[in-house]
């Protein structure tokens, strides 16, 4: 008779070993040693070996499911064994479980930290970000609009760093979950992952819209995550008698006021620009004012007073950096800019009269200060109000 305490654990040890449905798991490529994928009450053991997740094929393990359509998946990465610096553990969206699949992979490494890859074709070479500062434990996000992916990371699960979103060409229906490679095929990492979700994602909701405005040359979009929006845009500036960005806005009318907190603003031109915007007309060169933070020179109140004519700056603080608030009034013809660091002490910046009718546009603008690149942008607590 088999003791009862052997019982239990091999009772205990199968029901660990059990993925529920519709969760698979499989190996990437070659491996040395076959990995394997455990869960128990949401939380995910994949152990996995492979020489890496990169280059032309990959080889590691992978644990997924099914899934159609635009999704966003969070996990946090709990831990991860140091069999290599650019061992890997994260989400991923993947074509195939093929070892040259296309894919897109935001993963965490443990002495290199956060990484946003891709592979945008079949057996060709992977492409990189760049890693960012990322300890453990530290959570990682992946969210695909249609052929969009753009990555993310955070230390709390709350504020994130977006970065980067790339094209990817992947069927509707894709495989998506979570990926691990010890990045040296002589041994075995461990991961250890858990709140793991998938959740649907959407465009912005009435009474917004989003748009872009002017000569763009990439096409912007947004992103609305439960009330946080995700912003991409390109184009060449908001500044000079012609503006070119994505513009998240609702019609307004007469006085009132516009808040916003910039989590974060991807520096691909030091001057790329992220903030709360009234403006008369959807047109490039309308007149506005504008109050956006910066990639490298802070705040700055911005103004085109008269359509089609020079623009205007006052400068705020060159040292600030996401994430920060923002806040614009309207009293009349007077547009007044207010800064905080906290979205609680707020300081007034500066003020500029301009004739704008009183039916108007107010929301966040975005540029890239490079036509031939994307920004991206993460705002939230994002308010429009009348005045009391």
């Amino acid at each position: 008779m088999r003791p009862l305490l052997l019982t239990v654990l091999l009772a205990a040890s199968a029901a660990l070993a059990e993925l529920p449905a519709p969760w698979k798991s499989a190996d990437l490529g070659f491996v040395n040693t076959a990995g394997t994928a455990a869960a128990d009450a949401g939380t995910f053991t994949v152990t996995a070996s492979g020489s890496d997740i990169w280059d032309l094929a990959d080889g590691g393990h992978f644990v997924y499911q099914p899934i159609t359509g635009s999704f966003m998946l969070t996990a946090r990465i709990v831990s991860l064994e140091n069999t290599n610096e650019w061992a890997k553990a994260g989400v991923m969206f993947r074509s195939t479980t093929g070892p040259g699949a296309k894919h897109a992979f935001m993963c965490l490494t443990p002495s290199q930290g956060a990484d946003f890859q891709r592979r945008e074709m079949v057996d060709s070479e992977s492409l990189n970000f760049g890693p960012q500062p990322a300890p453990l434990p530290y959570w990682v996000r992946l969210v695909r609009l249609g052929d969009a992916f753009s990555g993310f990371s955070s230390a709390d699960g709350q504020n994130w760093t977006a970065h980067g979103t790339v094209g990817v060409l992947l069927t509707q229906q894709c495989l998506a979950g979570l990926a691990v490679s010890a990045h040296n095929n002589d041994a075995v990492t461990k991961a250890v992952i858990d709140n793991v979700k998938f959740e649907p994602i959407r465009g912005v909701s009435e009474p917004w819209k989003a748009q872009d405005i002017g000569a763009v040359g990439i096409t912007g979009s947004t992103i609305d995550i439960g009330g946080t929006l995700q912003i991409t845009a390109s184009g060449d500036d908001i500044w000079n008698s012609a503006d070119a960005f994505h513009y998240v806005y609702q019609p307004w009318s007469g006085d009132g006021q516009i808040t916003a907190r910039v989590v974060s603003l991807s520096a691909s031109n030091e001057w790329a620009k992220c903030g709360v915007m009234f403006r008369e007309k959807l047109e490039a060169g309308a007149r506005h004012a504008y109050l956006p933070l910066t990639a490298n020179w802070g705040p700055n109140f911005q103004r085109r007073p008269e359509p089609d004519a020079e623009s205007f700056n006052t400068g705020v603080d060159d040292a600030a950096r996401a994430p920060y608030w923002v806040r614009l009034v309207r009293a009349g013809s007077t547009f007044t800019a207010y800064t905080s660091t906290d979205g609680k002490t707020w300081h007034q910046a500066a003020s500029e009269t301009i004739a704008m009718g009183a039916d108007i546009y107010v929301g966040v603008a975005v540029t890239s200060h490079d036509n031939g690149v994307t920004t991206d942008a993460v705002v939230d607590h994002l308010k429009v109000e009348k005045p009391n």
